[in-house]
C-alpha cells in the first residue's frame, strides 16, 4: 500500500503509512483533532446522528449485517470527518457518494485479501485476478498492447479522485459543518487541500474496517448474552429479530 501511493504522488499517505520522522512529522498535524478523549466527544453528536437514520433503514437489509454493518461504518466515518452522513444504507445517498464507499470497499477488499494470502499474487492459478489484472501485473501490458490496471489498482485511482472531489466540495460549501475533522484540519492551516484528501483516504483505510468489526462483535456479544436481565434481554431479542425477522 506505501508503494502504490508512493508510485501515485500520495506523498502525505506514504509518510502516514511509514516510520520515523517523516511519519512523526505527519502525525503530529493531523492527530490533535482525532484522538484525545477531549476531540473524539465532540464528534458524538454527528455520530449518533449518523447511527440513528442508519437504523431506520436496517429493515431494508432482511437481517444481512453482513452487508448493513460496512454501510454503517461509513455513515459514521463520513459524520466524523465530514460532519455528516453519506447515508450509505439508505437510497438518499448521491451517486458519486455511493460511488465513491464501492470503489473503497472494493479496494480495501482485495488488499485485505493480499494481507492474508499474500503468496497468492504470485500463484499458478492467480486466484486473486483482482489483484493482478488481467493479462498480466500492474501496469503490465495486456493482450490487447494497452497497460491495464488490476481491479485494485482501478478502484484505489476512483476512490481517490472521488475523495479529493469530495474534499473539495465540503471546503467549498459555505454551509457544511465547522465541527468537522476536516474543517478542523483547514483551519489549523497546516496541510494543503491535496494533504487533506490524502488525509481523509488514510482515515478511511484505518478506520471503516476497524469499525465494522468491533461493531459486528458488539452484535454477536449482545446477541449471545445470557444474563438474564431486563437490558441483556431487549439486546438479545432485537440482534436475534434482526438476523430472523
Amino acid at each position: 500500500m506505501v508503494e502504490w501511493h508512493a508510485a501515485n504522488g500520495n506523498h502525505t499517505l506514504s509518510k502516514i503509512l511509514s516510520h520515523g520522522e517523516q511519519w512523526k512529522e505527519v502525525r503530529a498535524k493531523i492527530t490533535p483533532d482525532i484522538l484525545s478523549p477531549k476531540a473524539a466527544k465532540e464528534y458524538l453528536p454527528a455520530i449518533n446522528t449518523a447511527c440513528r437514520h442508519a437504523s431506520l433503514d436496517l429493515a431494508h437489509f432482511d437481517g444481512d449485517l453482513e452487508s448493513f454493518v460496512p454501510l454503517l461504518a461509513f455513515d459514521m466515518f463520513s459524520a466524523v470527518a465530514l460532519g455528516r452522513s453519506l447515508y450509505c444504507t439508505s437510497d438518499r445517498a448521491t451517486e458519486r457518494d455511493r460511488r465513491f464507499v464501492e470503489s473503497s470497499s472494493r479496494a480495501f477488499s482485495i488488499f485485505g485479501q493480499m494481507l492474508q494470502e499474500p503468496w497468492q499474487r504470485w500463484s499458478l492459478y492467480r486466484k486473486l485476478d483482482d489483484w493482478i489484472g488481467i493479462g498480466g501485473g500492474i501496469g503490465d501490458a495486456g493482450a490487447s498492447g494497452k497497460g491495464k490496471h488490476s481491479s485494485f489498482d482501478a478502484s484505489m485511482r476512483e476512490a481517490w479522485e472521488l475523495a479529493q472531489e469530495i474534499v473539495r466540495e465540503e471546503e467549498e460549501d459555505e454551509g457544511s459543518s465547522s465541527t468537522s475533522y476536516l474543517a478542523k484540519l483547514a483551519a489549523r492551516g497546516e496541510l494543503s487541500h491535496g494533504e487533506r484528501a490524502e488525509t481523509m483516504m488514510a482515515l478511511l483505510q484505518a478506520g471503516v474496517d476497524t469499525t465494522s468489526y468491533i461493531t459486528n462483535w458488539i452484535l454477536i456479544h449482545l446477541g449471545e448474552d445470557r444474563r438474564n436481565t431486563r437490558d441483556s434481554n431487549k439486546a438479545h431479542a432485537f440482534v436475534y429479530y434482526i438476523h430472523f425477522p
